[in-house]
């Protein structure tokens, strides 16, 4: 009877050590790790938007003019643009001289990058305005400086307007 007692515990012992044995190696692991990348790509966008101009009032027998207006400009951060102006709707308006109508009467006006008024802003390389983006939640005004010409004594009464100034922004 010792010996079927001694057999039973040596199994009992080996069972726990099994046991202990399954249950370890369960309890041990192993990893393997990797790792990927992160990538969002930003395409420069710009947003536009422009003040009308209204002149004060023109006296034909007086020197010029001046108003000014502005465009704002809203470009994604270090995005290269150009913004630019046409001549305008009015019959016969050309960049070098633009016109307002009144009727069949029309009067010389300019556009201007420069507050002495002596860059007319066009529509083309040269006489755009360049710039860089500083942000979509970053505004950039520009200045637009206007000027009726002196010396337009045949100038008939009324308001006169140019209906349509294209802004465009290149970027």
């Amino acid at each position: 009877m010792k010996s079927t007692f001694k057999l039973k515990n040596v199994q009992r012992a080996l069972l726990a050590a099994g046991l202990i044995a399954a249950t370890t190696g369960a309890l041990a692991s192993s990893t393997v790790s990797t790792s990927f990348q992160v990538q969002a790509n930003v395409n420069a966008q710009c947003s536009i938007s422009a003040v009308n101009l209204t002149f004060p009032a023109v006296d034909p027998l007086s020197s010029q003019t001046d108003g000014a207006t502005t465009v704002t400009v809203k470009c994604t951060k270090n995005s290269a643009y150009t913004v630019g102006l046409n001549a305008g709707t009015t019959t016969g308006s050309t960049i070098a001289q633009r016109l307002m109508a009144n009727g069949a009467d029309l009067m010389d006006y300019n556009l201007y990058t420069d507050a002495g008024r002596s860059i007319i802003w066009g529509n083309s390389a040269g006489s755009w305005v360049a710039g860089t983006g500083a942000g979509m939640g970053t505004a950039q005004v520009l200045n637009v400086y206007g000027r009726v010409a002196a010396g337009q004594t045949n100038l008939a009464v009324g308001t006169f307007t140019e209906p349509t100034v294209t802004v465009t922004v290149t970027y």
